[in-house]
């Protein structure tokens, strides 16, 4: 990446014992490079580190690479967020994934 960035995660404590990532945005350029994966790796670790015991975070239900990636996490879908935010003058869908984060 040449020292530039390429992107942002954003995480928080949501609710008592459990992580959330808020955002996960890479520049378009560095899809399908497994950089996605290892940020959401460091943020699992990280959740750890601090001794939360869950992770969720919302995906849009138009991104099959990210919801097939958080699949691949360990994630699991617990639910569906219909007309959730409003993007580009279009309400968007969201489906909630969580995970448990014991070894």
């Amino acid at each position: 990446a040449s020292g530039r960035a390429v992107g942002f995660l954003r995480l928080r404590v949501e609710r008592p014992g459990e992580g959330y990532v808020s955002d996960i945005v890479l520049h378009r350029d560095y899809h399908r490079r497994g950089l996605g994966e290892a940020v959401m790796r460091w943020a699992l670790a990280w959740f750890r580190q601090e001794g939360l015991e869950s992770a969720a975070l919302t995906v849009n239900t138009d991104n099959g690479a990210a919801i097939a990636l958080y699949l691949k996490l360990g994630f699991r879908q617990i639910g569906h967020l219909a007309e959730h935010y409003l993007q580009d003058q279009r309400w968007h869908d969201v489906v909630l994934m969580e995970r448990a984060l014991q070894p």
